[in-house]
């Protein structure tokens, strides 16, 4: 590799360096943009990515192995400056079409995902969901409570039910002890008629 060469390389590695972390920027506004708005960012993210990622791949993967590999070789050329070398006009344009599809992921990517929640959309969640909440409360009072009537009235059935055999078995045993009664009569009458015909 030449010198010229090298030169090329060290100042295209620059070039496309801050080109890199000029889109990692604009990806990060955007990304506090849509964070701060309550936007779906985890998709964005990955798209961000997959686009640094592609320019890592494609522009600063190669350059930078290729500097290296010239500097393992001509260790003396890592000093020299890259003033008013000029870049090959295939490199500079394979460098700006790879950094436009980047930069067009990112911005298409937040235009897409970028739906921010207004402040009365906000508040009118919460009221919806208070509201929410205020109508299950009172289903479930509305439920408690007739469950306990519901009780009260099977327990005064069951009230009912009790005295009812309570006053059939007091009539009962009412009318077995008039039966006694009546029994025990008829005995003494009878003794008494025989004694009388024993007398006769």
């Amino acid at each position: 590799m030449s010198k010229e060469k090298y030169l090329q390389l060290k100042k295209e590695l620059k070039i496309r360096f801050m080109l890199n972390i000029l889109i990692a920027l604009i990806a990060t506004v955007f990304y506090i943009q849509m964070v701060v708005n309550h936007s779906r960012y985890i998709v964005y993210v990955l798209i961000s990515i997959g686009a640094l990622s592609l320019m890592n791949q494609f522009l600063i993967l190669p350059v930078y192995n290729a500097k290296k590999e010239a500097e393992l070789e001509h260790s003396e050329w890592k000093t020299l400056p890259t003033k008013g070398v000029e870049i090959p006009q295939e490199e500079a344009g394979k460098r700006n079409m790879i950094a436009l599809l980047a930069l067009a992921l990112v911005v298409v990517g937040f235009h897409f995902f970028y739906h921010p929640i207004s402040k009365m959309d906000t508040e009118s969640n919460l009221i919806e969901d208070s509201r929410d909440v205020e109508s299950v409360l009172e289903d479930r009072t509305e439920e408690s409570e007739e469950y306990e009537s519901y009780s009260g009235v099977e327990k005064e059935e069951e009230g009912s039910r009790d005295d009812q055999e309570n006053g059939g078995s007091n009539e009962g045993s009412t009318e077995s002890s008039l039966d006694i009664d009546k029994a025990h009569d008829f005995a003494e009458k009878a003794q008494q008629e025989n004694w009388l015909r024993g007398g006769e």
